[in-house]
């Protein structure tokens, strides 16, 4: 093509237009796409509480089968239950925040978060206030959402550089 306005073109093919792409194929991939998600501030609180809530039912099914085999009936009443699987859940938890090197502190901020409404809700169980099903229930709904809240108000991020940590 000639640079004029005459319309005469030169000898061979030319090349009509380019485009330029500023977004490569690879940041459009699904992969690039939730890497960019999971680093946003709701990404990472997701994963959180994601984590937290499949180390909770790990630890429940797994240290609760120890809990039936050395101790048959333990659960058979709703007030031991609370308490069993609350333990059973924190310490599966615990031991996830652990190995993924959090504070101790953010460990033991998040048990509390944990235990503390089946704790509360001893008491009126105890008095004939609430029913053992609403003990349980109303403990793991007052437990999910504390965790929610000491998540979002104090994010808790392992001592370990992301860049150094295996399977990132």
């Amino acid at each position: 093509m000639t640079s004029g306005t005459s319309g005469a073109r030169g000898p061979g093919p030319t090349i009509v237009g380019m485009t330029t792409s500023t977004t490569s194929y690879a940041a459009s991939t699904p992969r690039a796409w939730a890497r960019r998600i999971l680093g946003t501030r709701l990404g990472s609180f997701l994963t959180a509480y994601l984590e937290m809530t499949l180390s909770m039912v790990v630890g429940m099914g797994l240290f609760g089968a120890i809990w039936d085999g050395v101790w048959p009936g333990l659960t058979a009443r709703p007030d031991a239950m609370a308490l069993t699987m609350a333990f059973d859940m924190t310490l599966g938890m615990a031991l996830w925040m652990w190995v993924r090197r959090h504070a101790p502190r953010h460990i033991a901020l998040m048990s509390a978060a944990m235990v503390l409404p089946f704790l509360a809700l001893l008491l009126p169980y105890w008095l004939g206030l609430l029913t053992g099903d609403a003990l349980l229930t109303w403990g793991h709904v007052g437990m999910f959402a504390l965790m929610a809240v000491v998540l979002a108000w104090r994010p808790h991020a392992s001592t370990t550089p992301t860049s150094t940590r295996k399977g990132l």
